[in-house]
């Protein structure tokens, strides 16, 4: 294997972006890339070196990760299920708390059924995954998250970028592209 100028074309990005982080006003990115904070328990919000701040990179922005309620059923499902199968469901499989949640999501939905995955990253990859696949095409925002980009790819279909937000662009990457198949 050939892996000459690999590292020499990546490093100096490297740099670059260690520079920037280093750079950064915020004192708790500079000291460490994962920051340690305290997460109200009823709330949304973190205390990090004394300054409340909305959590949004975590799963309970809408703050009910606290909430008794909750609390309660997860007690409750830990006495009845062990903390749990020990792994992703693709790999590990489901119990029977997976497909009662999603049978409640249906429900819910107004739908027949319901497919709840264990991230918005899995959700994203294994949604449009099951829409798409080679022979499709699929229009995504310059700015769409990783995760749709990575399902797009990883679904097999061809991947068209427009500018973000610009629906004139996108209507003449529409107009440009293969007739065939499904247009996402």
């Amino acid at each position: 294997m050939n892996t000459s100028g690999g590292w020499e074309r990546l490093a100096p990005k490297l740099d670059a972006t260690r520079r920037r982080v280093q750079s950064l006003e915020w004192e708790p990115a500079r000291r460490n890339s994962f920051v340690t904070y305290t997460v109200e328990r009823d709330s949304a919000y973190a205390d990090l070196d004394g300054e409340r701040l909305l959590m949004m990179s975590g799963y309970s922005y809408l703050g009910l990760a606290g909430d008794e309620r909750v609390v309660a059923a997860a007690k409750a499902a830990v006495d009845l299920y062990g903390t749990g199968n020990h792994g992703v469901r693709a790999l590990a499989g489901s119990i029977p708390l997976h497909e009662e949640l999603e049978a409640e999501v249906a429900r819910f939905a107004g739908r027949q059924e319901a497919m709840v995955f264990g991230s918005g990253y899995a959700a994203n990859v294994g949604t449009v995954g099951g829409l798409v696949g080679g022979g499709d095409t699929v229009f995504i925002d310059k700015y769409d998250h990783a995760s749709i980009v990575d399902g797009c790819r990883l679904s097999g279909a061809t991947v068209t970028r427009f500018r973000h937000n610009d629906v004139d662009h996108l209507d003449r990457r529409l107009a440009a592209a293969s007739p065939d198949g499904i247009r996402l």
